[in-house]
């Protein structure tokens, strides 16, 4: 007789200890995903602004194709490629995935300075200029605008991927009672590329001033963008998407329309405003700034500078917990599955909710990710009362690289600081526990060599290997913690949980593990699949045995 799966559950008590090893059999992860690349258009939460490509997530079957948000607020076509945000995509692309790609408006800027260096040389053509890089401080060679977007092309193609081709969206800046148009400049190029190269094209910036024209000027300064003429409202957002979309429905061989839904989700936007209705089970407020003044350390100004805290309050069924949600994607993106949908869940189960935005490389490196953990449990702590929290009862929830945030602020964390002029500094960084899912854990043997790098740079010392290597920080009063792992994960050794696990095992420290069979890294919630799905339900009941 075959057997399907295999379950091996261990229960130990320790000091109220309940360990618990589940290895299973789940099926393969054959599920497409469209990634969306971009800048602050696309991908933006700082001070009331949204990039469309959060809220287009609305438009999609999610249980039949993921929706990943790659976008990086201040790149250009150039720095996406040249930071290594490219490369991370292209190594997790594969057959019968999608990319929609909009650049531009970061394109024109200076090709060398000491701010951003970030410009792209205009046009088409192959020339290219060699430049000593004063940010990087390296030798490069900064290609058209044109080349870079047929690298983007050729390199999904080259993956049996469909690439898609935006021009950019338009800015809140009139002339004459029209939108001023791209189409001389980057909205043209953005089309010639699409023909050359024999890729769908959506004409973005044009669907998109359209619409601005016929809802009139002063209600579209007003209502849909939000501090400047580039960056829009929540409104503003889910206006163009629904425009990439129309845009979409307009291409009729392109399969990526297989995969919309009947009827858009109107009620998931990731901020919440006045004029818009949260889910039934949850209110969404707008991200806090984590530190108003800027963060420590903190390079710039610009969003990827800023961490944040987006709360989601259950509406009817709150506990009285709360469980900071920190999203994987090793030190180098957010991952937006690992993200709003996991507060959702949280919600689901009675559990206040919020989403880290903390600082990741290759901008920032250790403290800084540390420092926003602890300043979102702080915070949490300190406003407790205004979200009728329990101050006893956060938890941080962590997936991958998120793994490792959340488990360096459970082995990292302090008292605060009574006399800090700062009142949200004088109380404890102390979660009350953890949830680690296919966490990185160590930055020695078995880790995970990207997150490593992002983290600690290219040399870092043994001492400072040792120190973000958190199994080796320990003690008994690290949180009880729930940790979740598949035995074939190729990206993260399941070691990394084992490793973790047996420190809490040492010094008393409650904890439970979950090793699955098989599982592709960075499942998420896995609604797709019937064995890795099980897990949310574990660990809600292990959660209301903590009192969560």
């Amino acid at each position: 007789m075959k057997l399907r799966s295999l379950i091996i559950q261990i229960a130990c008590v320790l000091v109220g200890l309940t360990s618990t090893i589940a290895a299973q059999t789940s099926s393969s992860n054959s599920q497409p995903t469209l990634y969306i690349i971009g800048d602050s258009t696309v991908k933006n939460s700082a001070d009331g602004q949204l990039g469309w490509g959060d809220p287009i997530r609305d438009f999609f079957d999610v249980t039949r194709i993921r929706v990943e948000n790659r976008a990086r607020g201040g790149r250009s076509s150039r720095t996406f490629q040249t930071e290594g945000l490219w490369d991370q995509v292209i190594a997790e692309l594969k057959p019968g995935d999608f990319v929609l790609m909009q650049f531009g408006h970061n394109d024109g800027g200076p090709i060398n300075d000491e701010s951003r260096a970030r410009g792209s040389l205009p046009g088409l053509g192959n020339e290219f200029e060699p430049i000593e890089n004063q940010v990087t401080k390296k030798t490069e060679s900064v290609h058209t605008f044109g080349w870079y977007m047929r690298k983007f092309v050729a390199d999904t193609k080259a993956k049996g991927a469909t690439p898609i081709v935006l021009s950019p969206v338009p800015r809140n800046i009139w002339i004459d009672g029209k939108v001023e148009r791209m189409a001389p400049t980057y909205g043209g190029w953005a089309a010639a590329i699409a023909k050359a190269q024999n890729a769908f094209f959506i004409d973005l910036n044009e669907i998109v001033a359209v619409r601005y024209e016929a809802i009139g000027q002063e209600t579209v300064g007003k209502d849909y963008f939000k501090g400047d003429h580039t960056h829009t409202s929540p409104i503003g957002a889910r206006l163009n998407a629904e425009s990439v979309v129309a845009g979409m429905k307009t291409l009729k061989t392109l399969s990526l329309n297989n995969y919309l839904r009947a009827v858009p989700n109107t009620t998931t936007t990731t901020q919440v405003t006045k004029s818009e209705s949260p889910t039934a089970e949850t209110q969404t407020a707008e991200a806090i700034k984590l530190w108003p003044n800027g963060a420590p350390g903190a390079l710039g100004s610009s969003p990827d500078d800023i961490p944040t805290l987006t709360p989601f309050i259950p509406k009817d069924k709150a506990n009285g917990s709360a469980v900071i949600v920190c999203p994987g994607g090793g030190y180098q993106h957010l991952a937006d599955h690992e993200g709003r949908p996991v507060a959702e869940w949280l919600n689901s189960i009675g559990i206040t909710a919020f989403v880290l935005k903390y600082r990741i490389g290759p901008k920032y490196h250790h403290p800084a990710p540390l420092q926003d953990a602890a300043r979102a449990v702080r915070l949490v702590r300190a406003r407790a009362a205004e979200w009728k929290i329990d101050p006893k009862r956060i938890g941080v929830l962590g997936f991958s690289a998120g793994g490792h945030v959340a488990s360096s602020i459970g082995t990292h964390f302090d008292a605060g600081q009574p006399v800090a002029a700062d009142v949200i500094e004088r109380v404890s960084s102390r979660p009350d526990l953890l949830v680690l899912i296919y966490p990185v854990i160590t930055m020695g043997e078995f880790t995970h060599e990207g997150s490593k790098k992002q983290l600690l740079g290219d040399y870092p010392t043994a001492d400072m290997v040792k120190l973000m290597s958190n199994e080796e920080q320990v003690t008994k009063e690290t949180p009880p913690t729930f940790l979740v792992h598949t035995a074939n994960d190729a990206a993260v050794p399941v070691e990394n949980s084992f490793r973790f696990a047996e420190a809490l095992r040492k010094v008393g420290v409650p904890f439970e593990l979950h090793v699955y069979e098989r599982g592709k890294h960075g499942f998420g919630l896995a609604p797709d699949d019937p064995i890795l799905s099980t897990w949310p339900s574990r660990a809600a009941a292990w959660l209301h045995l903590q009192g969560f």
